[in-house]
């Protein structure tokens, strides 16, 4: 016998049919409604969450930027005070590196002809080795 006849004459194989497309078709619409919804959610979450870790990081990075210009505004006075010897300049910036562990270079420069009698002077010290340079 032709199924397609069965549910044609039969009144409750025509309702069961019909109660079953009706709930495929329910499914369908909520399934779709909870899945656009909790994209969006999702979505707005996962800015919200990268945001906020993107001031932290930058609050982060702002803190340490103020901690090294406050050690080298505070390491000002001392290589004022050694201006008048320039070979000492070094020891100030190798103890800017020692004292602050955020400084992983430091360098005193001159203009040219600050001292008369070397024409080019620069000290220079970084983590992996130091480095003075005096041109003469």
């Amino acid at each position: 016998m032709n199924p397609m006849k069965t549910i044609r004459k039969s009144f409750s194989a025509r309702l069961s049919l019909q109660v079953v497309m009706i709930a495929s078709m329910v499914f369908g619409v909520v399934f779709s409604v909870l899945f656009f919804s909790s994209k969006r959610i999702v979505r707005q979450e996962a800015e919200s969450h990268a945001g906020s870790e993107l001031s932290g990081t930058v609050y982060q990075i702002e803190d340490i930027l103020h901690q090294v210009e406050a050690a080298a505004k505070n390491m000002e006075w001392l290589v004022r005070d050694r201006l008048g010897n320039p070979d000492s300049l070094y020891a100030v910036t190798r103890m800017m590196m020692r004292t602050n562990p955020h400084v992983i270079g430091s360098c005193v420069a001159f203009e040219p002809g600050f001292y008369a009698e070397k024409f080019l002077f620069e000290i220079r010290s970084e983590d992996s080795f130091p480095h003075i340079f005096m041109y003469f």
